[in-house]
């Protein structure tokens, strides 16, 4: 029988979709998917988004501890989106996680996977002892603020921890019960 931990690191399958963790051969490819993404709705890798990240280190460098993860959906062999968690970069918030770096092939949207990945990804946080998820949105993208609300974020007004995405106007908690 599999450990709670074994079962979120397997794969799983939805409707012909894998979600799996992310490889390192994964990198290249969920950045090309990220940096697609980001240009489709104007977010530049030098504005204070999340593609910015992907210029000073590959994907899998900010998942690499035991409390942090990122989840890749796989269909046919390719990807087509992901999303990780992992804590916030603070001294004094230690409960705390963000969801991040949620991106979906545009041919994938409005499938049910984005609240799939997400579900994944809150249970993992869950388990690993965080109390709260914070996450940081843009106006722009609606579909993922209708489905944060959705899962349960509500808007805040104060940032938690420095991620650097500053061009992100709208932040959002939930807490892990």
């Amino acid at each position: 029988m599999k450990s709670n931990l074994e079962h979120m690191n397997s794969k799983h399958q939805h409707n012909g979709f894998i979600i799996r963790q992310l490889t390192l051969e994964d990198n290249e490819q969920m950045a090309e998917i990220i940096r697609l993404v980001s240009n489709e709705y104007g977010f530049s890798e030098n504005e204070g988004y999340g593609v910015s990240d992907l210029a000073k280190k590959p994907l899998s460098h900010y998942y690499k501890n035991e409390v942090s993860g990122y989840w890749v959906i796989e269909y046919q062999g390719k990807l087509v989106g992901g999303a990780g968690i992992s804590p916030i970069e603070s001294n004094d918030v230690r409960t705390v996680c963000e969801l991040q770096k949620m991106y979906f092939l545009s041919n994938t949207r409005g499938l049910g996977l984005g609240q799939k990945l997400s579900e994944h990804c809150l249970n993992f946080a869950k388990m690993k002892g965080f109390t709260h998820c914070y996450l940081e949105t843009t106006a722009v993208l609606k579909g993922a603020y209708h489905l944060y609300k959705k899962l349960g974020f509500e808007e805040i007004n104060q940032r938690i921890g420095n991620t650097g995405h500053s061009n992100c106007e709208i932040l959002m908690l939930k807490a892990l019960l």
